[in-house]
């Protein structure tokens, strides 16, 4: 029964993480209400995810799960892009979104597609 509950309770959170998400982006005031966070934090938040992004990918690449690794490189790809797109929105410049994603975009492409073994 266990791992059933605990398949459930990862979709629930996984939907909630949606939802959130999508409410950041079409009204975010909503968002910041329903996530408990504060606008004056949002910073600190986004740091603290881009960290903790960094730390995931490094300790995929520590373990060797390339597999993994590349879906969390096209993940960051997808967060490159579409911040590329939030920003000319904005008035800004998508420059340095668009060469993040598409670092991540080649790296997922050589994750998905196998590692040969390092040699030395």
């Amino acid at each position: 029964m266990l791992p059933i509950a605990m398949h459930i309770a990862s979709i629930l959170l996984a939907t909630v993480l949606l939802v959130i998400g999508v409410l950041f982006v079409v009204r975010p005031q909503m968002a910041f209400k329903v996530s408990g966070h504060e606008e004056a934090a949002a910073a600190s938040v986004l740091g603290g995810r881009n960290a903790g992004l960094a730390i995931f990918i490094l300790g995929l690449l520590a373990m060797g799960d390339f597999k993994t690794l590349a879906l969390a490189f096209a993940i960051g790809a997808g967060f490159g892009f579409f911040d590329a797109v939030v920003t000319v929105k904005a008035g800004g410049s998508p420059r340095n979104h668009l060469v993040a994603g598409s670092i991540a975009a080649v790296l997922a492409v050589y994750y998905f597609a196998g590692v040969p073994a390092l040699e030395g």
